[in-house]
């Protein structure tokens, strides 16, 4: 939003966001193995959430943070290269899984998954400053626009909920037959609804801009010339 909106450097937002995402991220994943240490007791799920929560917490929201510079300067092409760089080296992942001798178990998968985002998100993380340049930080800045950003993470965390409650639900009370039918009924339908969530992703900065120059009308007449194309 700010860099659409020409607030500030790329670089510096950047760096901000980096710099959240990092001490937020160790809170999160530590959060998460303290809940299920206290929740669960099974032998070794604390590990396994270890893995997946650094992996999904820390890691992989480094690339969401370079992708989404990019798409501030609409620069989507960039961010692009970042998911499909991310989705590849998982799918890889999960080649390996299946080769491996023996039936696979949620502590390989969590160790494969880890070792996707230690390989992708270090890839993105050096390429993005050689195209924008060096990160920079200004931590009021960061504790600023941190306030503002509760409220986005409030949302995306409740979207995040309402999406995913029913896979809870399911490994819970349900067999291992319907759980297994019903992820990849799931998928496909995410799947159709891709080109609609790409649309609005890249119409977000300009949505952004056209609230900040012109207000709500800006940003309807932006809308609604989406809507007759």
């Amino acid at each position: 939003m700010r860099i659409a909106r020409g607030e500030g450097s790329a670089r510096l937002y950047f760096g901000n966001a980096l710099a959240m995402t990092l001490l937020t991220g160790i809170l999160g994943v530590a959060l998460a193995v303290a809940i299920v240490s206290t929740l669960l007791h099974e032998p070794g799920i604390w590990l396994i959430v270890l893995l997946l929560a650094t992996s999904e917490i820390l890691l992989f929201k480094g690339i969401d943070v370079a992708a989404h510079v990019f798409f501030g300067l609409e620069k989507h092409h960039l961010g692009a290269m970042f998911y499909n760089l991310q989705l590849l080296v998982r799918l890889a992942c999960v080649g390996v899984l299946f080769v491996l001798p023996g039936e696979p178990t949620a502590l390989q998968w969590a160790q494969l998954h880890l070792a996707s985002g230690v390989f992708s998100t270090p890839v993105v993380l050096f390429a993005s400053p050689r195209i924008l340049g060096r990160p920079r930080l200004s931590l009021a800045g960061a504790l600023h626009d941190a306030r503002q950003g509760i409220f986005f993470s409030v949302h995306i965390s409740g979207r995040s909920v309402q999406n995913d409650a029913d896979k809870w639900v399911l490994a819970r009370h349900a067999s291992p037959a319907t759980a297994g039918i019903y992820t990849p009924a799931f998928r496909l339908a995410y799947m159709a609804c891709v080109p609609v969530f790409s649309v609005l992703l890249a119409l977000q900065a300009r949505l952004a801009r056209r609230r900040h120059q012109s207000g709500l009308h800006g940003t309807m007449r932006a809308v609604r010339a989406l809507a007759m194309t």
